[in-house]
């Protein structure tokens, strides 16, 4: 959990990317990234403290990663509709052998006391060969009910990154975060901005 002066709360999302006038709900477009204090959902760009979170893989279908990104809520809010999240999936096939991985992506409501899980979806699968290093952004949609945040609730939106290869023990797997969307890879141009369209309620 982030320090309190490093939390972002909604109350800063006081402009919107798109605005649906018919159904009066907003999409505001959020980010994920770290800083020394943790990760957290932010509406604007800053330079990540680390570009990607990676693990080495498992044998089989295993977790790898796990990361939590957190937005304090500071004004009574309704998320309701079609969530899109963007994820930057990475292997780093170093000498063994061929390795998949994919994202499982979950919304949560958190009151301090009981995490509630309000949504989730699981990514396609990317793979790579032996000694390769690959790269791709998979989209995922995630349908939340109507949902009420009061004042200190905290929406969480966590990344679980899964191999799903039998082989591979020695690759590591993971994802990129950073909002200002540095390169994965040294002079490779690779995305790395975890991206979160959120829908919110404006007229209620």
């Amino acid at each position: 959990m982030l320090q309190k002066g490093f939390r972002k709360s909604v109350r800063e999302l006081t402009s919107f990317d798109y605005v649906e006038v018919a159904t009066g709900k907003a999409i505001a477009c959020l980010y994920g990234g770290k800083t020394i204090s943790g990760a957290s959902l932010v509406p604007y760009a800053f330079w990540s403290d680390t570009v990607k979170t990676t693990a080495e893989a498992g044998i089989g279908a295993t977790k790898r990663v796990d990361v939590d990104f957190d937005v304090v809520v500071e004004r009574a809010t309704i998320i309701d509709g079609v969530m899109v999240v963007n994820v930057p999936l990475v292997i780093e096939s170093i000498d063994s052998g061929a390795q998949g991985v994919k994202a499982i992506v979950k919304f949560r409501k958190w009151d301090g006391t009981t995490e509630t899980d309000l949504a989730t979806n699981t990514s396609r699968t990317i793979a790579a060969a032996v000694g390769s290093n690959v790269t791709d952004v998979v989209a995922l949609d995630l349908t939340i009910p109507r949902t009420t945040f009061k004042v200190g609730d905290t929406m969480r939106l966590t990344i679980e990154i899964w191999n799903t290869a039998e082989t591979g023990t020695t690759t590591d797997v993971g994802f990129g975060h950073d909002p200002k969307n540095r390169e994965l890879y040294t002079g490779v141009e690779t995305p790395s901005q975890l991206l979160c369209l959120m829908p919110l309620k404006v007229n209620t």
